[in-house]
């Protein structure tokens, strides 16, 4: 309640109202990566960013524009790619090399970078 002694915030939805249907779509790698980097620009969350797109509403980016860089996305999904063989010969029970751990930990170190806003 507000100091008015009114409600503050949403007012709730009346029944049959709320959001209860899920809608799921597949989408590559790639894709997924591209769509994450427009929600980020909208400022928006992931559900928030589909409704909108799906219902037709305008969906505008946020006032500070902020820049993909469409090289690092295209080898995140190779390095995504090379991830899942991976997991299938992992899966199989045969041994990962040597450099497995090294070479992920700098794949995690780059994703870092690049979520931050700085080249890989």
């Amino acid at each position: 309640m507000s100091d008015l002694g009114k409600p503050i915030g949403r007012p709730k939805a009346a029944p049959g109202e709320g959001r209860v249907t899920v809608v799921s779509v597949r989408l590559t790698t790639f894709e997924r990566a591209g769509v994450e980097a427009q929600v980020a620009r909208c400022g928006l969350s992931l559900s928030d960013y589909c409704r909108r797109a799906i219902l037709g509403h305008r969906v505008t980016a946020s006032t500070e524009p902020q820049q993909v860089n469409i090289q690092a996305l295209v080898e995140l999904n190779r390095v995504g790619v090379n991830l899942n063989q991976i997991a299938r010969v992992a899966n199989r029970g045969e041994p990962l090399p040597r450099s497995f751990a090294d070479t992920l930990s700098a794949v995690l170190a780059a994703v870092e970078r690049l979520a931050a806003g700085h080249d890989p």
